[in-house]
Parts: C-alpha cells; sequence; structure tokens
C-alpha cells in the first residue's frame, strides 16, 4: 500500500526552512547550544576518566 507523502515531504521543507532562518538570525543562540552539548559531552568524558582511577596510577607518588 503506497501513502501519500507529499504532505510529510512539504512540512519537512517547512521546517528545514524555519530552522535555517533561526541559524541565520540568532547565530549567538546556536553557538550557546554547540558550546553547551560540547560541555555536557566534556563532563561525561571526565566522569569516565575519573571512574579509572586506579588504572592510570593517578594516586601514586613519582617513583613509587
Amino acid at each position: 500500500m503506497i501513502r501519500n507523502t507529499k504532505p510529510a515531504i512539504d512540512y519537512a521543507k517547512f521546517m528545514a526552512r524555519e530552522a535555517w532562518t533561526f541559524a541565520k538570525e540568532n547565530p549567538g543562540e546556536l553557538l550557546l547550544a554547540c558550546i553547551t552539548a560540547a560541555a555536557f559531552d566534556i563532563s561525561e568524558s571526565l566522569d569516565g576518566i575519573e571512574e579509572m582511577d586506579g588504572f592510570l596510577f593517578i594516586d601514586q607518588e613519582p617513583g613509587a
């Protein structure tokens, strides 16, 4: 059964145009969103590194 996909395609095009317009008019907000996403990713990575506590011998003093 083939369904009419034209309304979905038209809506996707409309949303893409709206997103592009928003990005052009609000580059600061877009940059802030990217920085926030990167900060959360870094935070999760640091949590993973902290969980590997003994693996890298971070807690040992030099020469021990």
